[in-house]
Formats: structure tokens, C-alpha cells, sequence
């Protein structure tokens, strides 16, 4: 009967060495940290590689209990075995071709790692121009009817009735009549009467500077004057290009001094709202590049420079806010619409490994560092910034240091199995090895 179960557990033995293999490959960081070297830069990460090596006895059947001295597991009760670190891997240059295995080693990079949001597109509140009447009056014509319209420089807005207008109008035209035949009746050469006439010319370019802040033309006010007549209904042109975006009044509305006629605004130039996220936050500052999707085929993309509009956070959204004051030639953005946003944040020149170099597993970053002669070893590394294909190493490893850039699950896969079969070797159970032979 013994010798049966003794087969019956050898043969079961190759299933428990797959099995072991296969927990201990998301887990493979706590091998790469009790494994990582201590020269150069891994002096950063020395303290989980000491606290890995310190915690030498474990449980079978429970492996995170571990401890620096030998004992008992106060959880099961069995006695802590010692554990050896992994020892890395080591593959000829056959297999190492045969799993495509390809070396890249740690350079200096310039680096910035994108943030990806959304933003909203509004009007530049530095270029909104408020069309309001000075006094009260009749709305007669409003040529501008819709929001949205272009609008060009000088072009007819509204033309207004306005009682208080036509008195007005009637008084500079008397001041007009005045200074003619005072002018024909004084002879120039006198000094008093050469100080009335300047006093009458002082009234009336007052007057029609008074037009002029009112809104009127230069050309409306000269019309005026040449044909000597009141104009009831008074024209108002546009002082400036824009896009019509709110109306106020219509045709036949009564509006008093101060009524807002229309808003628009030059949309040459927009801002855009940018979200950022609570943990984007610590990320982005004011100047960083901003790439804007415009999704047009020929200017696909515009940038410019980051501005910190708010460093509150929204209960709501849970967002801050951030601006982007951005050129919008043939206007591409429109205001109201969503777009696709990337702050390229945390710009600089850094020790790096490409991304697909990187094992992350739940004790943290790994990497298959190449030490020479086809062996290679387990290093945790302490990541930073990512770009789209390049990741920061803060800590773990040299520059020139050689990493596996591809293939580098089968070399951990590789480096468990070994470290599988030694521990067996040692006499160091493993607990499936315990938890079967309890079942037997």
C-alpha cells in the first residue's frame, strides 16, 4: 500500500511541477525583488531585496507567512521551511532565437507622458462684443435675425426709432445752422467774435462725438448733416467681424437704454475647457503642450499651451478645470462641441525601457535583466512617467543595462520552473507538494 501511494504521488509529480509553475507566474515580482543586484542604481530598491532575503522561512501551506527565523505558522500550525530566492535563467543562443527573445538596453529618452481628456469648446470671453442701445426707442429693422450668422465689419445690424434720437439730431443740426451764419456775419479778423465761433465748433464736435459713442457711423452722422435733415430711423452698423450668438430683440420690440441688442463674438481665436481628473492633477502645469483633435482630415490636429483656469474640484463632476487659448483658422471648432484632448505633461530626459519590456505583476515592475552568456535574472525596477512607447526608470537599473524586450514571459515562465525543480531538489517542499501528499 505504501509503495502504491509513493507511485501514485511520483506520478502525480510532473501536474504539481505545471502547477507550481503556473502560481508562481503572476507572482514572479517577489522572486525579481529577492533576485535584483545591489550595484549602481538597484541600491534604491535595496530594501524590499533585503526584506525578501530577511523573511528566509515560510509556510507551505500558507506563503505569505513568512518570517527571518524558524517557527510555526500561527495559522495552520506546520513548521516554516526555508526558502531560496530565484536564481534566474540561463538559455543558449539557439533557444533564445527559437523564442525570439530580443535584447534592448536602458538609454536616455526624452519623455513626456500624455494625458487624455476631454474638453469643451467655448468663445473667447476676451473677443465677445455686446451690441446695446444708448437710448430707448422702437426696434424697426433688425437685419440680423439668427444665431450663428456671420456677421462682417460694417455691416447693417438693426435701425432703431428713437424720439429721444430725433431731438437730438435736431439740436446738432441747429448748432450746424448757427456756427454757418455766424460765420457770415463776423468778420474773421475779430478776436471776440473769432472766440465765439471756436466755442460753437466745440459744441458741435462734442455733439458728434456723442454720435459716435452711440453707436452711429461716421458715415450716418456725414449723411446727416449734408442733407440737413432728420433721420427717424437711425442705422446701426457692426464695428467688428464676429458670429452671432444670442439676440435679444426683434423687429417691433421696444428696448430701453442698455438693452442688449445682440452678442457676438470673433471665433478666429476660441478657449477650451478642459476636465482634469483628481489623479491627473498632480500630473499637469501651467505651459504644457495640448494637442487638440479637430477630427479634420487635412489639420487633424491643433496644440498650444496649457493655463490652470481653477484649482477647485467639482463635488459633481469631480473634475478641475483647465484652458487652452487656441488659433481656430477657417473655424474648424465650433463653440458647444466636444473634443479629444492630450496634455503632453512631466517633459524630460530620463532612463528608460521600452514598455513592452516591463512584467507587472502584484508585488510591482519587473524586469528580465540580461547579465551576460545567455543568463538572465529577475529586477524589480521602480517605473515613472510612460510615453506611447517608451517607459521611466526611476530605480533598478544602469544605463546600458541590456533587458529582454520581447519574450520575457517565457523567461520568467522559465526562471519559476527552475526555481520550482530547485527547491524540490533541496528537500524544500512546495505547498502543492503538501497540500497533495495531506490529501493522500
Amino acid at each position: 500500500m505504501t509503495t502504491y501511494t509513493t507511485l501514485q504521488h511520483q506520478a502525480r509529480r510532473p501536474i504539481i511541477v505545471l502547477t507550481v509553475c503556473w502560481a508562481l507566474m503572476p507572482a514572479t515580482g517577489g522572486a525579481a525583488d529577492a533576485a535584483m543586484p545591489r550595484h549602481g542604481n538597484h541600491r534604491d530598491l535595496a530594501a524590499p531585496a533585503n526584506m525578501a532575503q530577511s523573511a528566509a522561512y515560510i509556510c507551505p501551506m500558507h506563503p505569505h507567512i513568512h518570517q527571518d527565523h524558524p517557527g510555526s505558522c500561527p495559522v495552520c500550525g506546520m513548521s516554516l521551511v526555508a526558502s531560496r530566492p530565484a536564481q534566474g535563467v540561463h538559455i543558449s543562443a539557439v533557444t533564445q532565437q527559437k523564442l525570439g527573445v530580443r535584447l534592448t538596453p536602458a538609454v536616455k529618452k526624452r519623455l513626456a507622458q500624455p494625458v487624455h481628456t476631454f474638453g469643451t469648446v467655448g468663445v473667447d470671453e476676451s473677443r465677445l462684443t455686446n451690441v446695446a442701445t444708448k437710448y430707448d426707442g422702437w426696434i424697426q429693422k433688425l437685419a440680423v435675425d439668427a444665431v450663428g450668422v456671420q456677421v462682417r465689419a460694417g455691416q447693417l445690424l438693426y435701425a432703431i426709432y428713437s424720439p429721444d434720437l430725433i431731438q437730438r439730431q435736431r439740436e446738432h443740426l441747429k448748432l450746424i445752422d448757427r456756427r454757418t451764419q455766424l460765420l457770415k456775419l463776423i468778420p474773421s479778423s475779430g478776436t471776440q467774435e473769432n472766440e465765439l465761433v471756436l466755442n460753437l465748433l466745440a459744441e458741435y464736435n462734442k455733439s458728434r462725438l456723442r454720435f459716435i459713442y452711440e453707436g452711429w457711423s461716421a458715415q450716418t452722422i456725414s449723411e446727416m448733416e449734408d442733407r440737413r435733415q432728420i433721420m427717424e430711423s437711425v442705422p446701426i452698423y457692426a464695428t467688428r467681424a464676429g458670429t452671432v450668438l444670442q439676440i435679444g430683440a426683434r423687429e417691433g420690440s421696444f428696448v430701453t437704454a442698455n438693452t442688449n441688442i445682440l452678442s457676438m463674438s470673433d471665433l478666429s481665436r476660441v478657449w477650451i475647457d478642459i476636465a482634469l481628473y483628481e489623479d491627473q492633477l498632480r500630473w499637469v502645469r501651467d505651459g504644457d503642450k495640448v494637442t487638440v483633435a479637430t477630427g479634420d482630415i487635412d489639420h487633424p490636429e491643433l496644440t498650444g499651451k496649457l493655463t490652470i483656469a481653477s484649482l477647485l474640484v467639482d463635488p459633481a463632476s469631480r473634475t478641475s478645470r483647465g484652458r487652452l487659448s487656441i488659433a481656430n483658422p477657417q473655424q474648424r471648432l465650433r463653440p458647444g462641441a466636444y473634443v479629444d484632448i492630450t496634455v503632453q505633461v512631466g517633459a524630460r530626459t530620463t532612463l528608460a525601457v521600452p514598455k513592452t519590456a516591463i512584467l507587472r505583476g502584484g508585488k510591482g515592475n519587473f524586469v528580465m535583466r540580461h547579465t551576460g552568456d545567455g543568463h538572465y535574472t529577475p529586477t524589480a525596477v521602480h517605473t515613472g512617467i510612460e510615453s506611447t512607447f517608451w517607459v521611466e526608470i526611476k530605480a533598478g537599473l544602469n544605463q546600458g543595462d541590456e533587458v529582454a524586450a520581447n519574450g520575457q514571459f517565457l523567461l520568467a515562465a522559465e526562471a519559476s520552473l527552475q526555481d520550482s525543480l530547485n527547491r524540490m531538489q533541496a528537500g524544500t517542499p512546495d505547498a502543492s507538494d503538501v497540500h497533495t501528499a495531506q490529501a493522500q
